[in-house]
């Protein structure tokens, strides 16, 4: 399992080789309920299984940094910790959608999201024909409370000062924590109905 795991990580071809990583605890613990002789020694492998399911933790540590972030950002849920943990959260509801966000400002976004595909940020050119016309054109934009640390910073805050409060036309609220917002172009049809 070792070596499987080396060569997934190293390789990177085999995409997130997490589930590797987590594998050798769980091979252990069969080891150990369907192996007579295992059984007979229960003394010497059930440490050996508690040293596993560690190092399973481990692997998962080294392997995807991405949960350990998650992890730690819940973990610390105090004090001026509330806007990374909201970031994080508005990052795992843009999973999937292109999403409009100024993520140099809020890197904890892109972590949230599970990396930075699909967020247009500010080496995009949807992002930057925003600021130049002062026009959002994307299906999802993503802001940041303009009172937060990250809003006071935030670019797209900036350009388009009431977008936090007020949206843009021909958008809606499709997301919204204690700091951040997104918004989704509606409809037609659903523009008609409201």
């Amino acid at each position: 399992m070792i070596a499987a795991t080396a060569i997934t990580v190293l390789s990177g071809l085999f995409g997130d080789p997490t589930a590797i990583a987590v594998a050798a605890p769980v091979l252990a613990a069969i080891t150990v309920t369907r192996v007579p002789a295992v059984r007979e020694r229960l003394a010497i492998v059930i440490p050996l299984l508690a040293l596993g399911w560690l190092g399973g933790a481990l692997g998962v540590g080294l392997v995807d940094p991405g949960t350990v972030n998650h992890l730690s950002a819940a973990l610390a849920g105090r004090g001026g910790d509330h806007e990374r943990l909201d970031a994080l959260g508005a990052g795992g509801a843009a999973a999937g959608r292109e999403v409009l966000a100024d993520t140099d400002n809020a890197p904890v976004f892109v972590l949230g999201s599970g990396g930075a595909r699909g967020i247009l940020g500010p080496s995009s050119e949807p992002f930057a024909l925003a600021l130049l016309f002062s026009r959002i054109e994307t299906a999802f934009v993503a802001v940041p409370d303009p009172q937060s640390n990250t809003g006071a910073i935030n670019r797209l805050n900036k350009e388009f000062p009431t977008l936090f409060r007020e949206g843009t036309p021909g958008y809606g609220v499709v997301y919204q924590n204690n700091t951040w917002r997104i918004f989704g172009r509606l409809n037609i049809a659903d523009t008609n109905n409201h």
